[in-house]
């Protein structure tokens, strides 16, 4: 059954629909159904902690704000990847793109604290949960997007706070580097793109254009071009010096979760809400290839460092987690990479005529694949899913090692320049360094 967009006015119950309904693009009344439920079971009040947790991004603080939501017309239960906890209860609501893990911190400035290992930093943690890390070219800061609207910059050696970026009004789900490091793009469910000036933390432009909410940034390697991609079912070519949008590339019906550059800045690839890899010619906008394989949404892409190889993760509570490699050139499929289920009991709630009921216990479920990229010398893939980093052999897909510690889905992945260190953003709040220059 098709999502039905409703005629809704509140700016409220509009933003909701944005972050939620994100496998079918359009809004859909599962929204105001699930608030109702947690407002019932909750309450009057929402607990300043941020138990009733997703409240917090649509700005909403008590059952009655919630009530004031439209009543549905229809029925309808997308898949969603969430976990609510409200007076006890866990409701395990299924396929949701940004999960919402805090309610927003009034004060960002201070919100970041690291734990310095033997090695150097090896964890930063964060009030919020991280949506996205980035390196910056010469490996002295990381860019952290989180769910409290900000961007974080920090030293990478001393896990020092470098700036606190703020002027979304909503959170950031993408963060990325320009090749000289001055700038960092950020993306947004404000349906913006933001450059940010990384030495004295100025603002430097917006880029407005998309009409739903931004999932992923990328800047081409030559510096001169951003590429966005947003759940309205477009890439946008925009240009880092005027703002302009060079191209708008379209075709994506379900919405766009990942892009990246190839290394020549000349083919952009998108993972799709369709199950697909997209590559775009960036100078013509021209549809190039499309790779199809995927059983659930294509979260994360990435081209290998010589152009030749790209690879997309994908998964969901139901779809085997999955790592593919394909030609880049011929769109071959070269191997495909799958992550273990997890014996871990998840509870699957339906929404629907007005009540949140339990629909089935899963005894053990599928990941989701929620980042890729490869290591600077094109040997290795990162990926980041349920809990663990785990490290692929980029010629024959054999697993080489997999590194465990954060204890929430690990939603982005990065490799140092230098190849020796891997950032990993999870929804525990924290940021871990991972040296693999000393892993056997």
């Amino acid at each position: 059954m098709k999502c039905q967009r409703l005629n809704h006015n509140t700016k409220f119950s509009d933003r909701w629909h944005r972050l939620w309904c994100a496998e079918c693009r359009a809004t859909c009344e599962v929204d105001a159904l699930l608030a109702r439920g947690v407002a019932q079971m909750q309450g009057e009040s929402v607990p300043a902690d941020g138990v009733v947790q997703t409240l917090g991004v649509m700005g909403l603080r008590n059952a009655k704000e919630v009530q004031s939501l439209p009543t549905p017309h229809r029925t309808h239960a997308p898949l969603l990847t969430r976990k609510i906890a409200v007076a006890g209860v866990t409701l395990m609501v299924l396929s949701v793109l940004v999960t919402v893990a805090g309610i927003v911190a009034q004060h960002p400035s201070g919100s970041y604290s690291s734990v310095v290992g033997s090695e150097g930093i090896s964890q930063i943690r964060h009030r919020n949960s991280i949506t996205s890390v980035a390196f910056s070219l010469d490996g002295h800061m990381i860019a952290c997007g989180s769910l409290d609207n900000t961007v974080g910059l920090l030293d990478v050696q001393t896990g020092a706070l470098k700036e606190i970026l703020t002027g979304h009004n909503n959170l950031v789900t993408s963060v990325a580097f320009s090749p000289d490091g001055k700038t960092v793009a950020s993306g947004s469910a404000d349906e913006t793109v933001k450059l940010w000036d990384t030495q004295t933390g100025t603002l430097k432009r917006t880029l407005m254009g998309h009409s739903e909410q931004v999932t992923s940034v990328a800047f081409s390697p030559d510096g001169k071009t951003v590429a966005s991609g947003s759940i309205d079912g477009t890439v946008k070519l925009w240009d880092v010096e005027t703002g302009e949008l060079k191209q708008a590339l379209k075709g994506r019906t379900l919405g766009v979760a990942s892009v990246a550059f190839s290394p020549d800045s000349r083919t952009v690839v998108s993972g799709n809400n369709d199950k697909t890899v997209t590559l775009w010619d960036t100078q013509t906008g021209i549809l190039k290839r499309t790779l199809t394989g995927h059983s659930s949404t294509v979260a994360s892409v990435a081209f290998s460092p010589d152009g030749r190889t790209i690879a997309s993760g994908s998964g969901n509570v139901f779809e085997q987690g999955e790592v593919r490699l394909w030609d880049g050139q011929t769109g071959k499929l070269k191997w495909t990479a799958l992550i273990p289920d997890v014996n871990e009991e998840k509870a699957l709630y339906d929404v629907g005529a007005g009540k949140v009921t339990l629909k089935q216990t899963l005894k053990k479920h599928s990941v989701r694949v929620w980042s890729v990229a490869f290591s600077p010398d094109g040997k290795t893939i990162v990926c980041g899913d349920d809990k663990a980093v785990r490290l692929w052999d980029a010629q024959t897909g054999a697993l080489k090692r997999q590194l465990k510690g954060h204890n929430r889905e690990v939603v982005s992945v990065a490799f140092s320049p230098d190849g020796k260190r891997i950032a990993s953003g999870s929804w525990d709040k924290t940021v871990r360094l991972w040296d693999v220059s000393k892993l056997k």
